[in-house]
């Protein structure tokens, strides 16, 4: 599992960059016991029950990875995104997949879900609940060992004006989690982006042996 956050601030720091320690420090502080509202609510959707704080959350990042999608300093807590932030951040989630080769993606927020890459992503048939809930979409991306499959929800600093609580996200999460499962069991064939750049090779090398 992969949880992709949004974006961090240090207003200590003068510096346009975050750390490149810095998501690890985010989860460093759950170890140290320390709470934090996105990165607790963040687990607790993937449990019927609230696991305990902080042995339940440890046990959860032991085998799980988080990192935040804008790389850029924010400054201050009310400042959002640019749209140049939003772009850089998608080269960085790209190497993740590769680094991480998660099958789960959660994406925390639908301003992190509008601004992934296109290239590579794979639409998936949309995350239903019942017959009153608006679907939700999902998407495929090549993690150079398979398929990382990604699924967003509302920013958990956004639940409290939606009126909304984790036990409204935690069926939205099991069903996608069970759609990962059952594509990882039979995963469809797609090609990805290696067997692209593969092809381009051999093609080039045709041309340049037999130019026309």
């Amino acid at each position: 599992i992969f949880v992709l956050g949004e974006s961090s601030c240090d207003p200590n720091s003068p510096e346009e960059l975050l750390p490149l320690d810095w998501n690890k420090r985010i989860i460093d502080c759950v170890f140290k016991g320390e709470r934090d509202p996105t990165i607790n609510k963040a687990v607790d959707v993937f449990y019927d029950v609230p696991p305990l704080f902080p042995e339940g959350h440890r046990s959860f990042w032991r085998t799980a990875a988080f990192a935040n999608f804008v790389q850029h300093n924010l400054g201050d807590k009310n400042h959002r995104p640019t749209p140049s932030q939003w772009k850089a951040g998608q080269e960085p989630f790209e190497e993740y997949l590769i680094d991480l080769q998660p099958q789960f993606v959660l994406v925390l927020g639908k301003g992190v879900w509008d601004s992934l890459p296109a290239r590579y992503q794979k639409g998936l048939p949309p995350i239903t609940l019942d017959g009153n809930s608006k679907s939700q979409p999902c998407c495929l991306y090549p993690n150079d060992a398979g398929y990382a499959f990604v699924f967003a929800i509302d920013h958990p600093s956004y639940w409290q004006r939606k009126k909304r609580t984790v036990s409204y996200y935690r069926p939205w999460v099991r069903a996608a989690i069970e759609a990962a499962k059952q594509f990882h069991s039979n995963p469809r064939p797609i090609v990805t982006y290696c067997s692209w750049v593969r092809a381009a090779i051999e093609a080039a090398k045709q041309f340049h042996s037999n130019p026309l």
